[in-house]
């Protein structure tokens, strides 16, 4: 689904943060490039959004090291799914399938 023009900016803004710092944790450098983003003049990829995800998330750059928290991460998510899906009623549960 492509974003709204904002959807950068409002992504920065949810963190408090200026573009250009937002910019620069998701890697991204030149002002020509924050400026597309910004103004919505070119829609951000999908390396872009994992980045800002990760970064929202609060996760540390990957390294070898650090490769095993990053799948705690993911088993811990599986639970917490099954968890909210578990409380969920019936009704709630089929429209989101």
């Amino acid at each position: 689904m492509p974003e709204t023009p904002t959807d950068f900016r409002r992504w920065a803004a949810a963190l408090g943060l200026k573009l250009g710092e937002a910019a620069a944790l998701i890697g991204l450098t030149g002002n020509t490039r924050i400026t597309e983003l910004s103004q919505g003049r070119r829609e951000l990829t999908e390396t872009e959004r994992l980045a800002m995800a990760a970064v929202r998330a609060g996760l540390t750059p990957w390294t070898p090291e650090n490769d095993h928290d990053a799948a705690d991460l993911k088993d811990i998510r599986k639970i917490l799914d099954r968890a909210v899906e578990d409380r969920m009623p019936v009704k709630r549960r089929s429209k989101a399938a």
